[in-house]
């Protein structure tokens, strides 16, 4: 078994196979409307940011996914097709850490060519 970790913007499927994983996508932008997660002989936690609305359609085979209640919130939707075949898929929601980056790096109209001397 390993252990895997991540946090970034995502692609459309995060896929853990023997393997017990947490992925934290509090920070990812979601380019698609649509993404899959799977879990096959292990177990798996996806935690999400809470201001976006997720459209759940879970699958078990031999397994469970657990998907805590969440509020509506304004804006787009993007699908969860959350699949565990011999495993569990766990979600969890918290804060977006989107704003908080966005604002810590500068963006390339903000940045100076001003000259400093020592």
């Amino acid at each position: 078994w390993s252990r895997v970790s991540h946090s970034s913007n995502i692609g459309k499927d995060i896929t853990m196979v023997f393997a017990n994983g947490s992925h934290d996508l509090t920070a990812a932008r979601f380019e698609d409307d649509e993404i899959e997660v799977t879990v096959v002989f292990g177990n798996g936690l996806i935690i999400l940011p809470d201001d976006i609305n997720f459209v759940f359609q879970p699958t078990a085979v031999f397994g469970s996914t657990n998907i805590p209640s969440h509020k509506d919130v304004e804006g787009r939707k993007v699908v969860v097709d959350a699949t565990a075949v011999f495993g569990r898929l766990d979600f969890q929601f918290k804060p977006s850490t989107r704003a908080t980056e966005e604002k810590a790096s500068p963006s390339a109209d903000s940045l100076s060519t001003k000259e400093t001397n020592f």
